[in-house]
């Protein structure tokens, strides 16, 4: 089994895992894929070591629904007035190219509701600090798209990966009157082969609306004290 070094408590430079030995060679290999060094003490470094330990220690995936606490922190709407095509964009098609600037503003029944890290929205909204903390982990999968609620700039995370990741078989899940098209899903289980390398994604049969984040995710979120979250776990593999 591979070691792995814990960091000490001081967040003091600390090797993550052995620089030489053979034993250690695929964490390194995980390490150099992410561009983070064995000493490293940083944030990204503390996320990597806890996917690492989750290989090494055959710790649980767990897997979380992406939602926000819109009972206690105030969502937002865009400004200007949109037909029905506007929301179906969100389905995992890049949108970079095409998006514009938008100007945002609370809901007036939320004005008496908290300023969280991230907004109520028709895709996942962070604020710069959420953004800092949790873009590092999600960047290959996501596009940034601006918005604007008065003078500060949020981002919206439009979820560009979308994964064949359900295993039908062992999963639970009503269907439209054609018995091919997913209504909704009772209980998810996910192909852990094809989810294990991302901390955000979509699947192919909710396109819109539904954003699945890993462990890791979750972490950053409760570690930082990021607010605004709702983040349901919907499934745990323990190999």
């Amino acid at each position: 089994m591979l070691k792995v070094n814990r960091l000490a408590k001081d967040n003091a430079a600390h090797r993550i895992v052995a620089g030489s030995s053979p034993k250690a060679a695929e964490a390194r290999a995980i390490l150099n894929k992410y561009g983070i060094d064995i000493n490293s003490a940083d944030d990204k470094g503390r996320t990597v070591r806890w996917n690492l330990l989750n290989i090494v220690e055959g710790r649980a995936m767990k897997v979380y629904m992406l939602g926000f606490d819109v009972n206690s922190y105030k969502s937002i709407r865009l400004c200007d007035n949109v037909d029905a095509d506007f929301y179906q964009m969100f389905d995992g098609r890049s949108l970079k190219d095409v998006w514009k600037k938008s100007k945002v503003e609370v809901y007036e029944e939320d004005k008496g509701l908290l300023f969280g890290d991230a907004f109520g929205f028709n895709i996942p909204v962070l604020n710069k600090k959420a953004l800092n903390v949790l873009y590092p982990l999600i960047k290959n999968d996501v596009e940034l798209l601006p918005l604007s609620l008065n003078d500060d700039l949020l981002h919206g995370i439009n979820v560009t990966t979308v994964l064949d990741a359900i295993d039908y078989d062992l999963s639970e899940y009503l269907t439209f009157r054609d018995g091919k098209r997913i209504m909704y899903f009772k209980k998810y289980f996910f192909k852990v082969d094809i989810i294990k390398d991302y901390n955000i994604f979509k699947i192919k049969d909710l396109r819109r609306g539904y954003v699945f984040v890993s462990d890791s995710f979750y972490q950053s979120v409760i570690d930082n004290n990021l607010r605004g979250f709702k983040l349901e776990q919907v499934f745990e593999y323990e190999d």
